[in-house]
């Protein structure tokens, strides 16, 4: 009976170390994939601060901090019942993300910053994350002990700290290296071959009645004071305007500088089809005008002299 006992409970630990292997491997595997995803959408908002648009804690990305933190803690593999439990709910809010996606016919999850990725495939990727943590998931979510409690707060606090330091350090050193080209009045020059292919957070700076992250657009930025802008911008908002109504794309938007409100869409010409922005209160875009730049899914893609005639073939374009 002794034997037998002792048999039983060497299998017990066997299975138990087996399980705890597996385990392992399946944190791992995630914070790998967490830690990626995070990586990715702090050089999108690396590259959206060359634009000059501030600094922001964590990046301005809370999504990809969070991610960062979560890997950090199913690595250290401390509380380890409870981040199994945080990972699955997480794994199952991304699943309903992808879902919606999948729904709203988006051809990207997003969830890779700008790298494109159909959501039916991170949908899958999730769902198989939130099996693989239940089959080494323990059956008994018993409370932590304190020492525990006080190492998880440490990972955790930590963990913010260095996303925060690695950002912002990634941040001046991409600053440093693509400095912007200015004008005698500090104003930034869109030089063709710096900007091509930076991307172009204008969210947090312009106010808008139009998603310029997302679709084909021409932003003309002008000057309520600048006599050239004045000059084009009949000619241009009747040119947006047929070129709307002839269903081709791109579409255009007109964003005032010089004022902290929307643009009306006043004056001789009217162009319903247009999108009119200004700055945010407090908020400062110190771009010379004219500038007319080209941006696909928030990407520069081009930066043009004036807007095409409508026999161009830059109408229609898909990719700039």
């Amino acid at each position: 009976m002794e034997a037998w006992l002792l048999n039983a409970n060497l299998k017990s630990a066997q299975e138990e170390v087996k399980v705890g292997l597996a385990r392992r491997f399946v944190f791992s595997i995630l914070s790998l994939e967490l830690f990626v995803a995070s990586a990715l959408k702090s050089v999108n908002s690396v590259n959206s601060s060359m634009a000059g648009f501030g600094l922001d804690f964590l990046g301005g990305n809370w999504q990809a901090a969070i991610e960062f933190v979560i890997a950090v803690w199913l690595v250290s593999g401390v509380c380890w019942r409870q981040v199994q439990l945080v990972a699955g709910v997480l794994f199952l809010l991304f699943s309903v993300a992808n879902l919606l996606k999948i729904i709203t016919g988006a051809e990207s999850c997003g969830c890779f910053g700008s790298v494109e990725i159909s959501p039916w495939y991170t949908l899958i990727a999730n769902i198989g994350a939130i099996l693989a943590l239940s089959l080494v998931a323990s059956p008994v979510l018993s409370l932590p002990r304190r020492h525990d409690v006080i190492k998880l707060l440490s990972i955790l606090v930590g963990g913010f700290i260095l996303y925060a330091v690695m950002t912002n350090m990634i941040r001046v050193v991409s600053n440093s290296a693509n400095s912007p080209v200015m004008d005698a009045e500090g104003k930034m020059i869109f030089d063709k071959d710096h900007w091509i292919g930076h991307q172009m957070n204008l969210k947090n700076v312009v106010e808008i009645d139009a998603n310029l992250a997302t679709g084909i657009w021409v932003v003309v930025f002008i000057r309520s004071n600048c006599a050239k802008c004045v000059y084009n911008l009949p000619r241009q908002k009747n040119l947006a305007e047929e070129m709307a109504r002839q269903g081709k794309t791109p579409r255009v938007a007109f964003i005032d500088l010089q004022r902290h409100h929307p643009l009306d869409d006043a004056g001789d010409a009217v162009c319903p089809s247009c999108a009119y922005g200004g700055l945010k209160e407090g908020r400062n875009l110190p771009i010379e005008t004219p500038t007319i730049i080209l941006i696909n899914n928030g990407v520069v893609t081009r930066v043009l002299d004036d807007l095409p005639n409508r026999e161009s073939a830059f109408w229609n374009s898909t990719s700039g």
